[in-house]
């Protein structure tokens, strides 16, 4: 059964991954530099909130999830140790915060900055970002969907002017099918739901094209994600996945600690979600198993 996942996971990534490469070679990845927000932070919101948020147990470690996210996943495929990941993501980010100005994407890109003269071009750089300008402003026009895309556009344009050659950026789920979205529509947040889930698409749908265009500009390799497809298709065909359960989070508490009336499932690798917004450890590897698709694919 696990070799026909991991064939029907490539044969995905094969279909949908976007590769956009003008370069005539892909070089060696020596490093990874991640940047985003809470579902690629491997423990920075936890050093700054001094171990207070995500409480760990019933987190991984500071992680918002049940163990090792994505990037960390990527980087042990690439045969790299756990220390050539170099993590600038912290959970709570936006491309642009209101809520947490020093934490956003334009800060790290700069703190990035600060701390190299360049960027590597045999490093690997990831940029997933955009859930939290939805999510905290489900009221958004489309308009700030439009400066959400520029911002993170613009982000990667800063790095590939540093040096950075190639780069992975995954697109958004739909939110409106997160538990975060059915919890506040419970809540008599009239349409949250699908207020959340127009901006994800509309923001998957202009970032597309953005991407395409930045990548000739600046004669990079952007090899995007369709994340979005990768939680559909394991929504809509859950055994193909291994799942179960593809609606309900598996810890149903807050990222503070565990309240008396939280729950934790028995089995978290039959579900999508850990929590409301963060995917569980299990999906986590398969998100990292299509990066690596991708990869592999742009590297023939």
């Amino acid at each position: 059964m696990l070799k026909i996942l991991t064939k029907t996971l490539i044969f995905i990534a094969l279909m949908a991954c976007s590769i956009l490469s003008v370069a005539a070679k892909v070089p060696a990845f020596d490093r990874v530099y991640a940047f985003g927000d809470s579902l690629s932070d491997n423990g920075n919101l936890y050093k700054i909130r001094k171990g207070k948020e995500p409480a760990s147990p019933p987190y991984y470690r500071g992680r918002f999830s049940n163990g090792p996210v994505w990037v960390e996943d990527l980087t042990d495929k690439l045969g790299l140790q756990p220390n050539a990941l170099v993590d600038y993501a912290i959970g709570g980010a936006q491309t642009k915060a209101w809520i947490f100005p020093s934490n956003h994407l334009n800060n790290q890109i700069k703190r990035f900055a600060n701390q190299h003269d360049s960027a590597s071009p045999t490093a690997l750089y990831t940029v997933w970002i955009g859930a939290n300008n939805y999510f905290f402003h489900p009221n958004s026009s489309d308009k700030r969907v439009h400066k959400t895309v520029n911002q993170i556009v613009e982000s990667i344009d800063t790095l590939a002017g540093m040096g950075a050659k190639v780069f992975i950026v995954p697109n958004l789920p739909d939110l409106g099918k997160t538990p975060m979205a059915r919890k506040q529509q419970a809540k008599k947040h009239d349409g949250y739901d699908k207020k959340v889930s127009h901006l994800s698409q509309l923001h998957n749908q202009l970032l597309k094209p953005a991407l395409a265009e930045l990548a000739t500009r600046d004669n990079i390799t952007i090899i995007q994600l369709d994340t979005n497809k990768l939680f559909n298709d394991a929504i809509a065909s859950p055994k193909a996945f291994e799942v179960t359960n593809v609606t309900e989070p598996c810890y149903q508490g807050n990222f503070k600690g565990k309240p008396k009336n939280s729950t934790i499932c028995t089995h978290p690798n039959h579900y999508i979600f850990w929590d409301i917004a963060h995917p569980t450890a299990r999906i986590h590897r398969e998100i990292a198993q299509y990066a690596y698709a991708g990869l592999q694919s742009s590297l023939k």
